[in-house]
């Protein structure tokens, strides 16, 4: 098992993670001409799809790697967790103002 200050100074281990990273953005950017050649295959929702877990996946890389994630103790939860659940209930008493659009339309919004 590798240590914090080995893994992080390797350089080969950064370079690993960068060409994973490039990699997955080649692909978010391929998904483009692949929805343009094979559209009957290939639907906008798919697309959309396979954006969001592409993103995921990197995101993670750089939570686990570049962030050290992967290398603090488990008071990480004690920080994080509070967080996330602060957010899943901002989204979640927000829905029903998106879903129902009872927020006043603007000049912004367009005609």
């Amino acid at each position: 098992m590798h240590d914090h200050a080995d893994a992080h100074s390797n350089p080969f281990h950064v370079g690993r993670i960068f060409a994973l990273l490039v990699a997955l953005t080649m692909a978010t950017f391929a998904s483009l001409f692949i929805r343009a050649q094979w559209a009957s295959a290939w639907s906008p929702t798919t697309n959309t799809i396979f954006i969001l877990l592409v993103a995921s996946a990197k995101a993670l890389l750089v939570i686990l790697f570049f962030m050290h994630w992967k290398y603090e103790k488990a008071w990480k939860y004690l920080l994080c967790v509070p967080t996330i659940l602060l957010a899943i209930v901002a989204v979640l008493a927000l829905l029903p103002d998106v879903a129902y659009e009872t927020y006043e339309k603007t000049s912004w919004h367009g005609p």
